[in-house]
């Protein structure tokens, strides 16, 4: 009669297990050693932890192109997108702006007309 096999599959126990390997600083080797586990095991959770995390992020952004007339100069390009609570907007020159939602769009648009003025 065979052994049964300990199941090294229990979701919680693997995540924990991953934090433990990342906090420790050691080789996989030197890790699966100490907890007397596979190496084959940790690099299972290592894959499966990963692929959840990717799987949990947000979606990327969709950006929208915006045209911003300043006084008396030629259209400029902006990108904007929404992400989370706020909103990103790139200038033309690639510099970012982070602004939170319930902004004052007119002291948004006084500091994106100064911003685009100073890049030309």
């Amino acid at each position: 009669m065979t052994p049964k096999r300990r199941s090294n599959r229990n979701p919680a126990l693997g995540a924990r297990l991953v934090a433990q390997y990342a906090a420790s600083g050691n080789t996989q080797r030197e890790f699966c050693e100490r907890r007397k586990i596979s190496v084959g095991t940790l690099q299972y959770w290592l894959r499966k932890v990963a692929a959840e995390e990717i799987d949990q992020r947000p979606a990327e952004p969709q950006w929208v192109e915006v045209s911003l007339l300043p006084p008396a100069a030629a259209p400029m390009t902006t990108r904007a997108a929404k992400v989370g609570g706020s909103y990103e907007v790139v200038l033309a020159d690639e510099r970012r702006l982070l602004i939170p939602a319930g902004f004052d769009p007119e002291e948004v648009g006084a500091l994106l007309t100064l911003l685009e003025a100073r890049a030309c």
